[in-house]
């Protein structure tokens, strides 16, 4: 009987010390476990990282490439421009300001915000001058004169290639002009306003101010109205030109 207990007792030391063993072993491999699920981790975070910052890297030096082809875009279309001015100013028709009695009653006008001053002549006024642009139509007291077609026959403001466009639309027949005015190049077309009929006089033209490489302003012009020498309403009538107009203007360096 003692035997047997003894044998028993050996049996459950023996499990106890297995089962102790055993937990202990257990207990190790979680630790393994989570230890490898950490650096696993670690490495997969370090992996995105990596992967991130080369996509990073790939992005900037993608939009450096990109600053960098338009900086030559840039320098290639000031060069063109720069020659065209150049051909331009060979083929410029200079503009010398009217003479003092020329210029009795008209008006003056400065667009700060264009950085351009300039002068109309009567039967006329200035219906908008403002960072948008500088507008100057037929007034209301020019009666039976003689005025343009339609809206104001002076408009200026930045430069706006569509603008451009559809300025030069309106007008028939058109051929390139260039000025130079005051020192300043302004080139582009010229020629009859078109719906105006056959036996107008009135004429239209688009220019665009070059300065160093750039268009920097855009104007519309049309014949101004038609006013007395004296600038009163009579009934004899004197025509002011597009170029009467164009030779006052002064813009700002």
């Amino acid at each position: 009987m003692k035997r047997a207990w003894s044998i028993l007792l050996a049996v459950l030391l023996g499990a106890a010390v297995v089962g102790i063993g055993t937990g202990y072993f257990l207990h190790l491999a979680n630790l393994d476990r989570r230890q490898l699920a950490e650096e696993t981790q670690k490495a997969k975070e370090a992996a995105d990282k990596a992967r991130l910052e080369q996509q990073q890297t790939i992005e900037e030096t993608n939009h450096k490439l990109q600053l960098a082809n338009q900086e030559v875009d840039k320098a290639q279309t000031a060069i063109k421009t720069l020659e065209q001015e150049r051909i331009y100013l060979a083929q410029a028709k200079p503009l010398a300001p009217p003479s003092a009695s020329a210029l009795r009653g008209w008006s003056s006008i400065v667009s700060t915000a264009l950085g351009v001053s300039l002068r109309y002549p009567p039967e006329s006024k200035v219906t908008t001058n403002d960072q948008l642009g500088l507008t100057i139509a037929a007034s209301n007291t020019s009666g039976t004169l003689s005025q343009t077609a339609d809206g104001p026959w002076f408009y200026l403001s930045g430069y706006d290639a569509q603008a451009e466009q559809q300025y030069a639309a309106r007008i028939a027949s058109s051929t390139q002009v260039t000025y130079f005015i005051h020192g300043r190049l302004l080139s582009g077309v010229r020629g009859d306003l078109k719906g105006t009929g056959k036996n107008s006089s009135l004429q239209a033209a688009v220019l665009k101010l070059l300065t160093n490489g750039s268009s920097t302003h855009l104007l519309w012009i049309q014949t101004p109205p038609k006013t007395s020498a004296s600038g009163k309403k009579t009934s004899s009538l004197s025509s002011v030109g597009i170029e009467d107009v164009l030779s006052t203007l002064e813009f700002k360096d």
